[in-house]
């Protein structure tokens, strides 16, 4: 998980001068699709929320894959 995740941030930023996601100090994995509150009750596959990243793997996996 790790790995691929890290490839990926890696794409993103491939050739910028300023590569580091300094505003980013958390990544959180969660194995499937997770609830969102703020503004309203959401199903999410992945957000930005203040410094962490959240993501969902099955989502994550499934599109890396193309399925």
């Amino acid at each position: 998980m790790p790995v691929l995740i890290s490839a990926a941030a890696i794409q993103l930023s491939f050739g910028l001068e300023k590569f580091l996601l300094p505003g980013f100090e958390y990544i959180h994995i969660f194995p499937e699709e997770f609830i969102g509150i703020h503004p309203s009750i959401r199903v999410l596959q992945g957000n930005v929320s203040g410094n962490t990243i959240n993501l969902s793997w099955k989502h994550f996996y499934r599109d890396l894959l193309g399925s």
